[in-house]
């Protein structure tokens, strides 16, 4: 069993939210941990990160493409706030390793690559173990099975300074012995900074002072209200207060003696760059991915919704071949043509389901045979990927122009389609059956209006994605007439489909791509590209 499948275990609600060691992220909560996985493989690829060697700019580049990646993925969590105090962790320890080895102080210079990388790698860790169901390692896990190597992974050594020893004495010894040493400067580096990583007002860093304070309200904190992670931490802080100041005072010192100078001093340092190079989120305008296109049609099986159908039929086939019980393998060639046909034919809304069912039952079956197409359907389990709906509402929100464009068919798209995408969060309607090209445009113009999606579905077209049977009598293909009533420019308009051929049509039509989605996770890695 693979990490990401073990069950998730449970908390005893009559006890602290705590949930010791391996679990994983909950279920619902698993598609949005895999992007996150292959959105950091793909941008650790070809680095040190993942084949080892020297930590550089390289490496850092690649942290930082993951992090602009992470709030698509998951706003949740990858919040404003978040973004706000991973962007001012990494700069400044950057700032601080700096001023260290400015000094001469320590017998070997800091990579300041490798302590902006492991301060970004220690929020990403910690970041990720927020979700209510998650523990400490769920970060480390992300970085293991996106292919980091173990070089790198020993550079997040566990963070077990606040677990109790037997007695007080071992537990101030331990922390005396983790108090900050040549030994590994940049983890005194990076934990300096995590805790002063704020702004406590607009261009005003959180300071030392605000620190140290912070702790004695521990006691006043209700454990009920802390996330599962956080637990063991704030049971242990509160059970030794006195000696976790002892540590941060320490850190302090230390760090200010390498440094040769006041930690305020280097704050108000920092504050005087935040004019010229203010900290702002992934949202923000000053600090967006570049998007080169004003329009975006999405598919919509194999896309956003996946199940029995959402990529291709073979499920509804194999389970014709038995239903009629065929074995012959040239008919079960022909029955598949005829099926692919009968699809088709579905989809432009020339034929019901029920009068597909009875055309293969005359053809392939016998008198009394039922196939059940539209039970079939029904049947199977569908879900809808959260990081495209995620990837879609980001879109929206630069001003990006979103419209779901999917082959279906009629008979399931109000029972089961729409209810879909609705309950994942997408507010969504339909344009509805096309004729006038005119209607159709105030029709798009009112729901966009209402701040919905337009949605457009072949059988109301008339016409359908990859061709296969006639066009409407206009001689309009899907993606023309879809331009036509947008009124859009094609060079600005892109096509995301899970089919090439379906792509390549959008191309043909104009549009600036027709981009093959394989997964979400691919999709935003590759957005500034597109």
């Amino acid at each position: 069993m693979s990490v990401n499948e073990q069950p998730l275990k449970r908390w005893d609600p009559n006890h602290p939210p705590y949930i010791e060691g391996k679990d994983v992220p909950p279920k619902e909560a698993r598609p949005i941990f895999r992007a996150l996985v292959e959105a950091a493989r793909i941008s650790f690829a070809d680095t040190a990160i993942t084949k080892g060697g020297v930590i550089g700019e390289k490496e850092t580049q690649a942290f930082w493409k993951f992090l602009e990646a992470a709030p698509i993925i998951d706003p949740e969590i990858f919040n404003e706030s978040t973004q706000e105090h991973i962007q001012i962790t990494g700069r400044m320890a950057v700032l601080v390793a700096g001023r260290i080895n400015q000094s001469g102080n320590l017998r070997e210079l800091l990579n300041l690559n490798e302590v902006e990388i492991i301060a970004l790698g220690h929020d990403v860790g910690r970041t990720d173990s927020h979700h209510r169901g998650h523990s400490d390692l769920v970060g480390t896990q992300l970085l293991k099975l996106a292919g980091a190597t173990s070089e790198f992974l020993s550079l997040f050594p566990p963070d077990d300074r606040w677990m109790p020893e037997a007695d007080e004495a071992a537990t101030v010894q331990k922390i005396t012995d983790i108090t900050p040493t040549t030994a590994h400067p940049t983890r005194a580096v990076v934990e300096i900074v995590d805790s002063i990583a704020k702004l406590d007002s607009p261009g005003i860093l959180r300071r030392w002072d605000t620190v140290l304070a912070d702790l004695g309200k521990y006691q006043e904190i209700d454990p009920k209200n802390i996330w599962p992670s956080e637990y063991k931490r704030h049971h242990n802080v509160l059970k030794h207060l006195k000696e976790v100041r002892i540590y941060y005072e320490s850190l302090i010192a230390w760090v200010e003696k390498q440094m040769g100078c006041s930690l305020e001093s280097v704050i108000t340092e920092f504050e005087k760059t935040l004019p010229k190079d203010p900290i702002v989120t992934f949202s923000s305008a000053e600090r967006v991915l570049p998007l080169h296109f004003k329009t975006a049609v999405f598919d919509v099986g194999g896309v956003l919704l996946f199940g029995p159908a959402s990529q291709s039929n073979d499920q509804l086939i194999a389970a014709t071949v038995q239903k009629l019980g065929v074995e012959d393998e040239e008919i079960k060639q022909k029955l598949t043509a005829s099926f692919e046909n009968g699809v088709n034919l579905l989809q432009v809304g020339r034929v019901t389901l029920e009068e597909m069912e009875i055309a293969l039952i005359k053809e392939f079956g016998k008198e009394g045979d039922k196939i059940g197409l539209h039970e079939l359907l029904l049947a199977g389990e569908y879900w809808v990927d959260p990081v495209v709906v995620n990837a879609i509402k980001y879109l929206r929100g630069r001003g990006i122009r979103v419209i779901l464009a999917s082959n279906t068919v009629g008979d399931t798209w109000e029972s089961l389609v729409i209810p879909h995408l609705r309950e994942a969060g997408l507010g969504i309607q339909n344009v509805g059956p096309v004729v006038n090209i005119t209607q159709a445009q105030s029709r798009v113009g009112e729901i966009e209006a209402a701040g919905s999606i337009p949605v457009f579905a072949s059988f109301d077209l008339g016409t359908r994605k990859g061709g296969g049977v006639a066009t409407r009598p206009d001689g309009l293909g899907f993606f023309p007439i879809i331009s036509e009533i947008l009124g859009a420019d094609n060079k600005d308009t892109i096509s995301v489909d899970d089919k090439p051929v379906n792509s390549r049509e959008a191309e043909e039509a104009g549009y600036k791509k027709g981009y093959d989605f394989i997964t979400a996770a691919d999709f935003i890695i590759n957005l500034p590209q597109i």
